[in-house]
């Protein structure tokens, strides 16, 4: 390449401040000076001609370089993350306030743990913020074995393993989010891999049998759906448009027939449908738990405790009430009115990721996203079921449910706002000719 390219490159190079944009910056703006060249050198120009035409006809080399540094730069997230804390910092201020010091049959809030647990989510989450997620895209085959390698080993634990691959298994949609992307333009065999993909994932999960099994193999399966439908219509796989959603959709519609007539079927699915909307059924037994839920919220006041006419205490009646109950106690012991001003705060975060999620131009930054919010609506969605008395399904409310989940959360949530804040970083997609850059891809 000659000197005068190379020097035009290294004075547009010197304006740019974002360094992890400045390579592929550079190496778009080569490819374009080298195409003009090209095109001179077609026209009957000599080696020298060519190059200084291209220069010329690129512009100056410091004011595009300036212009790329205004478009390119790291976009801030500060809103969210200090929204993102102060829902945390919130959550576990209410948890300590409502549960610490009180005997509960299962277990008791510990102050020193949960005070950490916060540290360490929130150290999470800026690690998450600060982590540069397109490694996702260059290392989804690794990253999709690399998890079911960890929850084949987790399930081996036993009793221990078990308790872990609840949490474990909220990084699965993740995981099959960069399995999938990664066979971009592989016709058939990627398309294939990547729909199949999701079955060893939810074979972990299912032999597993730990807390919540139902959910989150419903949740993956929905969650992948969804991601694979996305890239087929974007013709990710190049099988065209309609076969790739075609066949996808046949297979959402066998997969929800089977669902439907598994359910019908089972007395025990039966028995929870039925006890989860009129608990008083069984209010021994499957209905239990709502029972004692909706009897708290039923004597519950804006402000302050409500009345519990129950035989026992509280504390004795909602074994949870300090874990994945814990909106239904806010909701008993403070009042509907702490309670709406915490949920409103969650809610208005959870929209903002899922809108800006949704707004991304990039598809791996879009798919990030979608794989991680997308659970997190649907355990919003059911764990709020739960506390209402609508017991069906088992889900962790995000960031309030405990210890694991503020600290597997926050990760989570820094990861997406990682997305947000690199929003106008080029990526780089290879392609059998050259290399194409781009926020579409």
């Amino acid at each position: 390449m000659s000197d005068r390219i190379e020097t035009y490159l290294t004075m547009a190079g010197e304006q740019i401040r974002w360094k992890r944009a400045k390579p592929a910056l550079l190496e778009e703006l080569r490819t374009h000076l080298l195409d003009q060249r090209d095109a001179c050198l077609a026209e009957g120009m000599s080696e020298e001609e060519a190059q200084a035409e291209a220069v010329l006809q690129m512009g100056d080399a410091v004011a595009v370089g300036q212009g790329l540094d205004r478009v390119h730069r790291p976009k801030p997230q500060w809103g969210l993350l200090l929204l993102a804390v102060t829902v945390a910092v919130a959550g576990v201020v209410f948890r300590l306030f409502l549960t610490a010091g009180v005997e509960w049959p299962t277990a008791t809030a510990d102050v020193p743990e949960t005070v950490l647990a916060l540290v360490l989510g929130i150290g999470c989450l800026f690690l998450g913020y600060f982590l540069d997620y397109t490694f996702l895209g260059h290392y989804g085959k690794q990253i999709y074995l690399a998890a079911l390698l960890l929850g084949a080993a987790v399930v081996g634990l036993e009793t221990i393993g078990l308790h872990y691959m609840s949490y474990l298994s909220a990084f699965y949609p993740l995981a099959f989010a960069v399995w999938v992307y990664s066979w971009r333009g592989t016709k058939w065999r990627g398309f294939l891999l990547s729909a199949f993909g999701i079955i060893p994932l939810l074979a972990v999960r299912f032999v597993s049998g730990a807390d919540g099994l139902m959910f989150d193999f419903l949740v993956l399966l929905a969650t992948g759906m969804l991601l694979l439908l996305f890239l087929a219509w974007k013709d990710w796989y190049g099988i065209g448009r309609k076969a790739g959603v075609g066949i996808l959709s046949a297979g959402v519609l066998f997969a929800g027939g089977w669902g439907v007539v598994r359910v019908l079927t089972s007395d025990y699915m039966n028995n929870r449908l039925l006890c989860g909307f009129r608990p008083e059924l069984d209010p021994m037994g499957y209905g239990y738990t709502g029972m004692n839920a909706r009897q708290a919220l039923e004597s519950a006041r804006w402000m302050g405790e409500g009345t519990w006419i129950g035989e026992h205490p509280y504390e004795l009646m909602m074994p949870q009430g300090q874990g994945d109950f814990l909106l239904t106690t806010m909701v008993h012991k403070l009042g509907w009115g702490p309670f709406l001003a915490l949920i409103l705060a969650f809610l208005l975060l959870t929209i903002c990721l899922l809108v800006k999620g949704l707004r991304q131009k990039n598809t791996l930054a879009k798919l990030t996203v979608l794989a991680i919010v997308m659970p997190m609506v649907f355990r919003t969605v059911v764990s709020l079921g739960m506390n209402f008395g609508i017991v069906i399904l088992f889900a962790h409310f995000p960031l309030f449910s405990g210890n694991m989940v503020l600290v597997m959360d926050m990760y989570l949530i820094g990861l997406m706002l990682s997305v947000f804040r690199q929003e106008n970083l080029p990526i780089t997609t290879r392609k059998t000719q050259g290399t194409h850059f781009g926020f579409g891809q």
